[in-house]
This record gives structure tokens, C-alpha cells and sequence, in this order.
């Protein structure tokens, strides 16, 4: 049972963090548009 929980909390937090990562790119992206 404590694996999967860390399995869970591990990947939820990947998945924040890519979603943080996809943000600032698309932030910069558009603020790099002329």
C-alpha cells in the first residue's frame, strides 16, 4: 500500500511540474510573438 501511495504522490507530482513547465513555455512563446 505505501508503494502505490508514493507511486501516486511521485507521478502527481510530475504531472504538476510538467504542467508548470508547459505553462512558462507557452507564456514565453506567445510573449516572444511580435
Amino acid at each position: 500500500m505505501e508503494k502505490s501511495d508514493r507511486t501516486i504522490s511521485l507521478a502527481l507530482t510530475l504531472l504538476v511540474s510538467f504542467s508548470l513547465l508547459a505553462t512558462a513555455w507557452d507564456l514565453s512563446f506567445v510573449s516572444n510573438l511580435p
